[in-house]
């Protein structure tokens, strides 16, 4: 159980809210990018996923930031969804993206309203952001 002296702290460090951005994100981003360009034709066009699933993880971390339990249910959603138009033997990535981005935003609209929603606009979305930043949540 955490002190009272440490409760504004996360692993040392002070509570923040809003969007978190970084060299190493942007390097990271660009070369997902730039494989996901590269690697179309060697992968049979399925390398378009690997941005995909890295843009998702940096929306879900840096800018919406949210818990890690609702980062893998949008991860295990992906794994079933894709396994089903892959078995199914009929994969059009648009369609499989564009499902999966229906998913994608009504978790973001569910971990919106939470008392804990500290990322982009959380001083306009979530009117407990200070009770969250000052630990009482």
């Amino acid at each position: 159980m955490a002190s009272p002296s440490n409760a504004l702290t996360y692993q040392g460090r002070p509570r923040t809210c809003g969007l978190r951005l970084s060299t190493v994100d942007v390097v990271v981003m660009a070369a997902a990018t730039a494989g996901g360009v590269a690697g179309y034709s060697y992968t049979a066009g399925f390398s378009p996923f690997v941005p995909f699933v890295v843009f998702h993880f940096f929306l879900f971390c840096n800018v919406f930031r949210i818990p890690c339990r609702p980062e893998l249910l949008w991860a295990g959603v992906f794994l079933i969804h894709t396994t089903v138009w892959l078995w199914l033997g009929t994969v059009s990535l648009p369609w499989l993206f564009a499902l999966q981005s229906v998913f994608t935003f009504a978790l973001l609209a569910c971990e919106l309203r939470r008392p804990t929603y500290h990322g982009v606009l959380s001083r306009r979305f979530n009117p407990r952001i200070d009770d969250y930043l000052a630990g009482g949540i």
